[in-house]
């Protein structure tokens, strides 16, 4: 069986699993990434309540007031973060267009680079 065959071949039995698994890693992602702004939200009111004097601060208390931040510190984190999602997300496409010419195209062939103008 040569390389292509066998990619093919992989491909065709486990592509709903890929999906599936990479479908779940994004959700997780958010999940994720959702609890961190609102934990460094919650830390942030937290230290303020602190230094204004509180006494004693519970998870819940926190976590209420910190909710009218959330997109605030989404909206901030993103200004931040856009470019390097911008640059991993065209590197990606342009490595799995690669890799799919690649197969499809045969790699004798030269896949994406015989598609490019000369």
């Amino acid at each position: 069986m040569n390389p292509e065959q066998a990619v093919r071949e992989f491909l065709g039995q486990y592509t709903a699993i890929i999906v599936g698994v990479i479908l779940l890693l994004c959700v997780l992602w958010f999940l994720f990434y959702f609890l961190g702004l609102m934990g460094k939200a919650g830390l942030i009111k937290g230290v303020g309540k602190a230094d204004a004097g509180a006494e004693s601060m519970t998870f819940g208390e926190l976590w209420t007031e910190s909710l009218p931040y959330f997109w605030r510190m989404f909206g901030l984190s993103l200004i931040i973060g856009l470019p390097s999602f911008i640059l991993i997300v065209v590197l990606l496409v342009g490595l799995g267009l690669g890799a799919y010419t690649a197969i499809t195209g045969g790699l004798s062939e030269g896949g994406l680079w015989a598609m490019l103008p000369a």
